[in-house]
């Protein structure tokens, strides 16, 4: 298999159950079997060839998740264009970037309320063909089913027209530029042949995961992360090629959605499952009752679980958690949920062995958009949560030390067939991260004994302290949002002595406790101060001096994406929010005298 379209045409011939995908379009399921789905693909295909797209043009997608999505992807690499996907988040100004600087010859959108955000945009960009999935949305737009029709006549006059186009498409051939979100500047265009992505869908297909491999009907996959990032769109080649149908759902319907789809396995990022973590801690802490004594017993058994380590309990009593506690929460996920595979972010030790402790297996992967991405992935054989698994087949990594730092790790440099062909439009920043064919990730980690990559943090968001200690911020702010407390939190402290921390209060959790909490100033509450304190002081007690939060001050409202201080993959765009609460992080180290929590 050299192209994209090779796995899907061979996976789809492995499909028992005779559905490609499914999705829930306003509040309403639509199954799409493997045959219509494939004929859409190809009466697509073709219609896009008669509005002129060829070989080597970039067309746009903008979309949710959506099978339409996953039809049109197939639809342009059919013809050996190149797919340009935009996040359904991204800022109007970044959309507008990302048409002229790839030089879209289409632009296909979801719905109107996607394109209202670059109306404007539409009228000043040139040469571009506008599509609509859900109809036309100005009149110069033509209609999903307006190019299905010019697929058709196209097809009705040659039959094998994509069948040959298809042909012609060689494994270097450029197959996606990917525009990444970036906590800081301008997005560049990650440039992914068919060989780049082929060749990691293939390897993490081979890799041992909780994916059930075996060729059968009933099995689904569930997904709710973004299609237009190179994790989940990956995931959905993999899927393809198992023969597994895969449903797509939004992240505000999720929990519903789990008992409709009843997945065997998800992929996510840690955010969702620090979510349910803190959710299930909150729910146990106030249950009444001999329920809520049971629920708390239960709880404390699959805290103190270790993965890959003995049993710290008599078995029988996890035999019994299992059936009075454990299963109740496996239910909420639909009940046949075997695992899940996370990455885009650290996920937090104490999560990982909460999941793998009630029966739900859990791991972690790496990569990056620049690798296709996957670079390694957790092995259900050495299951451990200090790393993130072996390295994937065909991937080789060096560990770069770091002059100035202490530690026994350094920048991890990537090779192999999955690194990107550079950047598009860009080859000074190519220049800056290619070295003689290894990409410099800019992520800091090592190898512990058994061959498992460990990641420490991002070189770039490395903290040095005025003390002379270098300070990696993710985990010390992992460790804090696992307080079910504590909504989102930045660590600050580079050139001054000590951590110090930017805190959202969980409002929802603190609705709960508090009456009438007030929609003005509510951060102001004497006892929102007293038990955040209480819980940065418990986070405090699993890190080393240096490390420790000896001071905060709370903002009000969430980090989004829509206020710029979130890039649409859930990162928190640190310069931007320390930019605009500069005055709380000059008030916590100008203090004269500071109130130690520690």
């Amino acid at each position: 298999m050299k192209t994209i379209i090779d796995i899907a045409k061979i996976g789809f011939s492995k499909n028992l159950d005779g559905i490609a995908f499914a999705d829930k379009i306003h509040g309403a399921w639509r199954e799409f079997s493997v045959d219509s789905f494939w004929k859409s693909v190809e009466t697509l295909s073709s219609g896009l060839a008669a509005l002129g797209i060829q070989k080597g043009d970039c067309v746009a997608l903008h979309s949710e998740n959506r099978v339409e999505w996953v039809m049109a992807d197939l639809a342009i690499l059919s013809l050996g264009a190149v797919s340009v996907p935009i996040y359904s988040t991204q800022p109007p100004d970044q959309i507008h970037f990302i048409l002229e600087d790839s030089g879209s010859k289409a632009y296909i959108v979801s719905n109107e309320k996607l394109f209202s955000g670059i109306k404007n945009i539409a009228t000043a960009l040139k040469g571009i063909e506008w599509i609509g999935i859900e109809g036309r949305f100005n009149e110069k737009m033509y209609s999903f089913e307006d190019v299905h029709a010019l697929g058709q006549e196209l097809l009705s006059k040659d039959k094998r027209f994509i069948e040959n186009l298809s042909a012609q498409i060689v494994a270097t051939d450029l197959a996606s530029i990917i525009y990444t979100s970036g906590t800081t500047g301008v997005p560049k265009g990650v440039m992914l042949s068919h060989k780049n992505i082929v060749s990691n869908a293939l390897a993490l297909a081979e890799a041992e995961s909780f994916i059930d491999k075996t060729p059968k009907k009933g099995k689904r996959l569930l997904s709710y992360l973004p299609l237009s990032h190179i994790f989940e769109r990956t995931m959905s080649y993999v899927a393809i090629y198992f023969g597994t149908p895969m449903y797509f759902v939004q992240l505000d319907t999720i929990m519903d959605d789990f008992a409709y789809v009843k997945p065997n396995h998800f992929t996510s990022v840690p955010r969702l499952l620090e979510k349910v973590y803190r959710g299930v801690q909150a729910k146990m802490e106030t249950e009444a009752g001999i329920k809520g004594k049971i629920g708390r017993w239960g709880l404390r058994l699959a805290m103190d679980y270790r993965v890959g380590a003995p049993l710290p309990h008599s078995a029988w009593k996890y035999k019994v958690a299992d059936k009075l506690v454990f299963s109740k929460i496996r239910d909420k996920f639909g009940g046949n949920l075997h695992g899940i595979t996370t990455g885009g972010a650290a996920l937090p030790e104490k999560v990982m062995h909460f999941f793998n402790a009630i029966g739900i297996k859990c791991g972690q992967g790496y990569g990056l958009t620049e690798t296709s991405p996957v670079v390694s992935f957790y092995d259900v054989n050495d299951l451990n949560a200090h790393s993130v698994g072996k390295l994937l087949k065909g991937v080789e990594v060096r560990i770069v030390p770091i002059e100035g730092r202490e530690e026994n790790d350094g920048e991890i440099w990537v090779k192999g067939d999955s690194v990107m062909m550079g950047y598009w439009n860009n080859p000074a920043a190519t220049a800056e991260v290619m070295e003689d064919g290894w990409f410099k990730t800019g992520d800091i980690g090592t190898f512990d004994k058994n061959g498992n990559l460990c990641i420490t943090d991002r070189k770039k968001e490395l903290m040095k302290l005025s003390t002379g200690k270098y300070v990696a911020p993710a985990h010390i702010e992992s460790e804090l949002m696992l307080s079910p407390f504590i909504e989102q939190c930045v660590v600050v402290g580079h050139n001054n002595k000590f951590c110090a921390a930017l805190i959202v209060p969980n409002r929802e959790v603190f609705k709960g406790r508090i009456p009438n909490l007030p929609d003005e100033n509510w951060i102001a509450d004497l006892e929102i101060q007293k038990v955040v304190a209480e819980a940065v002081k418990k986070a405090n007690e699993s890190l080393p001096p240096w490390e420790k939060v000896k001071d905060f001050r709370f903002i009000s409202h969430p980090f989004t994406i829509e206020d710029g201080t979130l890039t649409p993959k859930m990162s928190f765009k640190k310069n931007v929010i320390c930019q605009r609460n500069q005055h709380l992080i000059d008030d916590i180290y100008e203090k004269a005298e500071l109130i130690s929590i520690v």
